[in-house]
Parts: C-alpha cells; structure tokens; sequence
C-alpha cells in the first residue's frame, strides 16, 4: 500500500508535465496594432484600417458551391478586435459563379450584419490569427436563413506594412470555406504586446 501511494503521483506528474510543455507549444500571445506613424488605434474615433481583396470559395462535401471574388474593409482597435465595416463579393471578370451576398439581417438576426473580428493572437513571428464571423445569404433567396460561421484567418507580413490573409476551415454546419486575400490600403503595424 506504502509503494502503490509514491508510485501514483508519478504518472499524474509526467502528465502534467506533457500538458505543460503543450501548452507552451502553441502559446498565443496578445497584439498591438498601430498606425504606421506609431498612433494607437481606437475603434471609437481612430480606428486602424485593413483591407483586403482576394477569392472565397465555398463547398459542401468537397463540391464548390460559391466562388467569389471578394473585397472587404476592417476597423481594429488595438488589441486587434473590431468588426468588417464593407464587404462585396461578386463573380470573377474571367468567369465563376458567385451567388452569394452579404447577409442584410433579414432571415437573421440583424447583428448578423456587421462581422466581428474577435480574439486576436500572434502565434508565431509576423503571424497574426483572428476570428471573424460571416453571414452569407443566398443571391437567390437573401431572405432566407444564410450561411453563418466564425473562421479563423491568418495574417502573415510578408513584407513591411504587406499582409497576406488565408483562411481553410470547416464550418459547425458542415461548409468549408477557403479563402485567400492580399492586404491593401493604408498601413497599418500588427506587433506582439509587450
């Protein structure tokens, strides 16, 4: 009985120990995001700008239902949160079916209208994860219910103030989205919080 007692607490420690050592792999530390003259973002009355244009593509068992040439405009505040303030999706000019649209919170609820960008964590250097929500109704029915998800989306500085965007991701209900987006606009800095 002695034995048994000092033996149990070693398995307990070695898995202690594995969960610390994996949670330290994936460690996520906070963001700042800036201007690029150094001024702090503030969602309120300075908000840091991001835009990006680029392809969505939408499937359901490995068939594409929707794939759209897609631009959109985010406001941040400085730890990296804020919300989609315009978004277009349309056909591409060389071909390819878009028929999805921006929800218009009819269907919906009415918040689904605006996109939150939630959670904002560097996970390694120059990358930057967030979580947005989207809405997408069908063209054909933009009363209908629509397409909600919230997908991760990297953010990787390829270069100074040059930002690439990528999401691949399995919606709860099913629909995977794939995206890809290059930044553009004003610049801004996305920097580990220190």
């Amino acid at each position: 009985m002695f034995v048994l007692s000092r033996v149990i607490p070693l398995p307990a420690l070695v898995l202690t120990f594995l969960v610390l050592v994996a949670s330290s792999a994936v460690a996520q530390e906070p963001v700042e995001v800036e201007h690029e003259d150094g001024a702090h973002c503030n969602i309120n009355f300075n908000p840091c700008t991001m835009e990006a244009h680029g392809e969505s593509h939408l499937s359901v068992f490995g068939f594409i239902i929707s794939a759209c040439e897609s631009h959109f405009t985010t406001a941040l505040d400085e730890d990296g949160t804020g919300h989609v303030t315009e978004s277009h999706l349309f056909d591409h000019p060389n071909g390819g079916d878009c028929p999805r649209q921006p929800c218009n919170g009819v269907g919906e609820a009415e918040s689904e209208v605006e996109w939150d960008v939630t959670n904002t964590r560097e996970t390694a250097a120059d990358t930057v994860v967030l979580d947005r929500n989207f809405c997408l109704d069908a063209s054909s029915n933009p009363n209908g219910s629509g397409t909600h998800c919230n997908a991760p989306i990297t953010i990787t500085e390829i270069a100074a103030h040059s930002y690439e965007l990528v999401t691949d991701f399995t919606c709860p209900n099913g629909v995977r989205v794939e995206s890809h987006w290059a930044g553009e606009g004003n610049p801004i800095e996305i920097e580990h919080d220190v």
